[in-house]
């Protein structure tokens, strides 16, 4: 750690773990991408559209006589949205939406499809046309409709605005009001190819997205797995505050995915897919066509919540055994990895933190408070007395929040001799060291140790490495 070049060295040839099975020569798993709702689609004359938990997909077919390259204009706000043709508003496509969609995740984009026919006994084909408009829901919930309907019901939440007790309380909400309803053009062209996302692709750790932000342990504060006579349930326990701000970046859809085998599990965030929260061999087999997931909320691990009185979320996992499979299984995984999760003792470190952040801040502003008496000429004395008077119930404040010597000693000390705890995951479940672990993390060089043992058991090699030209650097395999 002290040789700097050690360190590059170490950090650019780090060897990979053969602990988890590579899903490549297992087969294509079955992947659970999009969370399912009800209704699933509908229909409103030539306009149809489905949806998820997470997303409305709209598609309307375009007559080729009226449609020109540059011709579609789609305009949207958080709640409205409104589609013109050649300059004109097509009725079928605008209105106010039923939810409140995410406008910088949203876009539009016209499929071309070849279509042949046979007229007057010659071939011929004309391209077919299509509009399709992505929103992506704010909400992870179901649109029981499509469009709002105001009649005989309130106006849409978002139009409602909130009461006005000043005038000026009125303007703020006037201006609010406006910039929720304002229209602005949507984006042309979907995020891939298909808009799909990373629905289409098959089996986990595919590798690390540049965009990635969130690890489990950010996110995850305990496992949990459960069975039936013919069903597994796994449960990933999020804590609640963690998740709220993971949506604000992306929609859970876009987040959250499993990947099942007739044998085998993995559970990951996508974009870090290298280091699956739970990855597990099944003791039986099962039918991964049938199986199902879900968001909901959970008690089991309420305790573990930062804020213990507001819901705390858990993505459910079921699995159907297969029919040879049936019945209770003596034990659920034959091998089971998980990732760390959530630190316990957070709280602990970030009151340690505060304590001192507040009386650095607290004798800063008793300095400029004192500097600036200092500064005070004797013929703005009434000024300064009553300046001084209104600064003395702020300096108290301050005061009460700045500690002794003795105290800022004992906060140091604590927080030296501070260390990272987690909460216990799943029972018998093994860790997974993380692919892209730091030298200065806990656990770094036993992770080092581990992964050279693996290989030596598996190529019945031992020693120290050895430059290899093939590879381009050392390698302990030769």
């Amino acid at each position: 750690q002290n040789d700097p070049m050690a360190a590059v060295f170490v950090q650019s040839h780090m060897p990979a773990s053969a602990l988890l099975a590579d899903p490549a020569a297992q087969g294509q798993p079955f992947c659970l991408r999009r969370f399912h709702a009800e209704p699933t689609r509908g229909v409103s004359g030539k306009l149809e559209w489905e949806q998820t938990m997470g997303a409305v997909t709209i598609t309307f077919p375009l007559v080729s006589d009226d449609y020109k390259d540059g011709s579609v204009d789609v305009q949207m706000s958080t709640y409205h949205l409104q589609v013109s043709l050649q300059g004109k508003k097509l009725a079928p496509l605008s209105g106010v939406l039923s939810g409140v969609v995410v406008f910088g995740k949203s876009w539009w984009e016209v499929r071309e499809e070849e279509s042949k026919f046979r007229v007057r006994g010659v071939d011929t084909s004309a391209k077919k046309r299509t509009l399709v408009i992505h929103l992506t829901k704010l909400e992870h919930k179901a649109w029981l409709q499509l469009w709002h309907s105001e009649k005989g019901e309130l106006a849409h939440p978002l139009a409602r605005g909130r009461f006005s007790w000043t005038a000026e309380m009125h303007e703020d909400v006037q201006e609010d009001q406006k910039a929720l309803s304002a229209l602005a053009p949507l984006r042309c062209g979907s995020c891939d190819g298909d808009g799909k996302g990373d629905a289409t692709r098959a089996g986990a750790r595919s590798g690390v997205a540049d965009d990635f932000v969130f690890s489990p342990d950010d996110l995850c504060v305990g496992i949990h797995a459960s069975q039936t006579e013919n069903a597994l349930v796994i449960g990933v326990h999020f804590d609640g505050e963690a998740l709220r701000v993971a949506q604000e970046r992306t929609g859970l859809e876009d987040l959250l995915a499993a990947d099942v085998w007739e044998d085998q599990l993995c559970i990951f965030l996508r974009g870090d897919e290298q280091n699956p929260i739970l990855w597990a061999r099944l003791a039986g087999r099962v039918c991964p066509e049938e199986s199902a997931w879900c968001v909901t909320t959970s008690d089991r691990f309420r305790s573990r919540q930062r804020e213990c009185g507001a819901p705390a979320p858990v993505l459910e996992v079921r699995l159907t055994k297969s029919s040879a499979s049936q019945g209770r299984w003596q034990a659920m995984f034959s091998d089971c990895w998980q990732h760390r999760l959530m630190l316990s003792n957070y709280g602990e470190l970030e009151e340690l933190r505060w304590l001192l952040d507040s009386d650095a801040a607290a004798r800063q502003a008793l300095a400029a408070i004192a500097a600036r008496g200092e500064v005070r000429s004797s013929d703005e004395a009434i000024s300064d007395e009553a300046e001084g008077a209104a600064d003395e119930p702020r300096e108290a404040e301050l005061a009460a929040a700045v500690l002794t010597d003795d105290q800022r000693d004992e906060v140091h000390r604590r927080l030296h001799a501070w260390q990272e705890e987690r909460f216990e995951g799943l029972p018998g479940a093994r860790l997974i060291q993380r692919s892209d672990m730091g030298l200065q993390e806990q656990g770094f060089a036993s992770y080092v140790s581990t992964v050279v043992s693996e290989i030596t058991q598996r190529v019945g090699c031992s020693g120290k490495a050895r430059w290899s030209a093939a590879l381009g650097r050392y390698s302990y395999i030769h």
